[in-house]
């Protein structure tokens, strides 16, 4: 699957993790190392395959609109910072707290900062924002959208882009 990554791609740079949606490749999260040596950012390439039917008849699809995309990203950043080994009342409540912030930052696009990411000579609209610690961004490129968070202020690397088939050795 064709998935974006930084142009030129830093040495270190490793797949995280894939996912396939009725059996085809729809989206991979690699991990990206910053110069800094401490910092590792993750960037999720999401293939849009459309809406198809399901085996029980049911229409599926996932959903990459801006504000979806803005919400994975700021889900994904929020989450690592969850506490280990919490009781189940408390987790579920964290949960709920987690995901109710995500949606009031992902609607809030007034508080997103539109910056360019050049692939392939073209410049696309590259939305980002500080969140706590760290930053959230999200990217659509047409048949694919991106969403990537980190520690630290937005990595100025993401400003370049590149489209790779990832080669196999890069699997996890």
């Amino acid at each position: 699957m064709l998935t974006l990554v930084p142009d030129p791609q830093p040495p270190g740079t490793r797949v995280a993790g894939t996912g396939t949606d009725h059996g085809v490749r729809s989206e991979i999260s690699v991990e990206v190392p910053l110069v800094d040596g401490g910092r590792v950012i993750t960037l999720r390439t999401i293939a849009r395959l459309g809406q198809r039917f399901t085996e029980d008849g049911s229409p599926h699809g996932v959903l990459t609109d801006a504000v979806s995309v803005a919400n994975l990203a700021a889900v994904s950043w929020m989450l690592q910072t969850f506490p280990n080994g919490l009781p189940r009342p408390e987790f579920v409540t964290l949960m709920e707290s987690i995901h109710a912030e995500a949606d009031a930052v992902a609607s809030d696009r007034g508080s997103w900062t539109a910056t360019s990411a050049t692939i392939a000579g073209a410049d696309y609209a590259l939305w980002h924002r500080p969140h706590g610690d760290g930053f959230i961004a999200h990217l659509d490129v047409g048949d694919r959208v991106m969403a990537a968070w980190g520690p630290g202020r937005l990595p100025s690397l993401l400003r370049r882009l590149q489209l790779v088939d990832l080669p196999d050795g890069l699997r996890p």
